[in-house]
């Protein structure tokens, strides 16, 4: 089977309504005061921070309902690798399919998904990645990753929970 060079998603950065939930949260709010429908809430000034450090540190690179969520997200993964083998592929989504990713591009069963989702808060602007080995097969490279933001003079969102690491 044809596979790729290389393979990240990065979550978005912080949103206002990722602020607004977590005001929501400390003020036991029952409703999350929102003015934008879902697809179109804007980053906060955090989050627009966030996505031009990630931006900078991608052009710093080397020339380098969950069943059927996972089924769409198969189906193109094997159309970036037949589309686009032996090149490097970027996509942006939320935290469901950084962990729908891992199951599907490290044959993980249910149970450790389940354990990752558990486990784990994907970090806003936070990059998980897996490169070719020397057979072609992507192995983990990163997972959750904020580093850069750091690097690039940003910084990550502040979630209790978030435990970003490398793999």
């Amino acid at each position: 089977m044809a596979e790729l060079a290389a393979l990240w998603i990065v979550r978005h950065g912080e949103s206002t309504a990722n602020v607004a939930a977590t005001a929501a949260e400390a003020s036991g709010a029952e409703r999350i005061d929102l003015s934008h429908r879902d697809a179109d809430v804007p980053l906060s000034a955090t989050g627009e921070e966030q996505a031009r450090a990630t931006a900078r540190w991608l052009a710093s690179l080397p020339g380098q309902h969950r069943p059927d969520v996972a089924s769409r997200l198969r189906a193109l993964l094997g159309d970036l690798r037949r589309d686009h083998e032996g090149r490097r592929v970027l996509l942006f989504g939320h935290d469901a399919l950084v962990f729908l990713l891992r199951y599907l591009v490290e044959g993980l069963t249910e149970a450790e998904l389940m354990g990752l989702t558990r486990g784990h808060v994907i970090a806003d602007c936070s990059v998980t990645g897996w490169f070719a080995d020397a057979g072609g097969r992507l192995v983990p490279d990163t997972f959750n990753e904020v580093r850069h933001l750091r690097r690039q003079g940003a910084r990550p969102t502040e979630e209790d929970e978030v435990h970003a690491e490398p793999v």
